[in-house]
C-alpha cells in the first residue's frame, strides 16, 4: 500500500492490575478503522483468552460509555454481563458505574 501521508498506527492497551500486566494491540488504518467494533473485537479477544478460573471481571475506562458512538460497546458489555461468564462484573468510566452480580441484580450509579 502507497500513502501519500504517514499511515495512522492505532493502539487499544488492557491493563491486568492483578498480575501487573499490559497487553498491547495495535493495527494501522489499513486493517481496520478506530471505532466501538474495533474496540469491542479487542475487548473480546481479550476474554476469550482469560482462563476460566477467573470469576470477576472489572473493566475502567477513561472514555465515556454513554455516548452514542460507544452504544456498541456498552451493548457488548451488557452481552459480556448477561452471559454469566462472570460471577463479578463492573465496569467503571468516568460517566458511568455499573456493577453485575448477576443477571437478575443489576445497579447502575451516576456520577453527580
Amino acid at each position: 500500500m502507497f500513502y501519500y501521508r504517514q499511515l495512522w498506527l492505532y493502539g487499544f492497551e488492557i491493563h491486568d492490575l492483578k498480575m501487573d500486566q499490559g497487553h498491547f494491540y495495535t493495527y494501522h488504518e489499513g486493517q481496520a478503522a478506530k471505532g466501538p467494533n474495533e474496540v469491542g473485537t479487542i475487548i473480546n479477544d481479550y476474554v476469550q483468552k482469560m482462563s476460566a478460573e477467573i470469576q470477576e471481571l472489572y473493566i475502567f475506562s477513561n472514555g465515556c460509555l454513554g455516548q452514542n458512538c460507544n452504544n456498541t460497546v456498552v451493548r457488548y458489555l451488557l452481552a459480556l454481563a448477561s452471559s454469566k461468564r462472570f460471577r463479578k462484573f463492573i465496569i467503571t468510566s468516568q460517566y458511568v458505574v455499573a456493577l453485575f452480580c448477576h443477571v437478575t441484580e443489576t445497579s447502575v450509579v451516576c456520577d453527580k
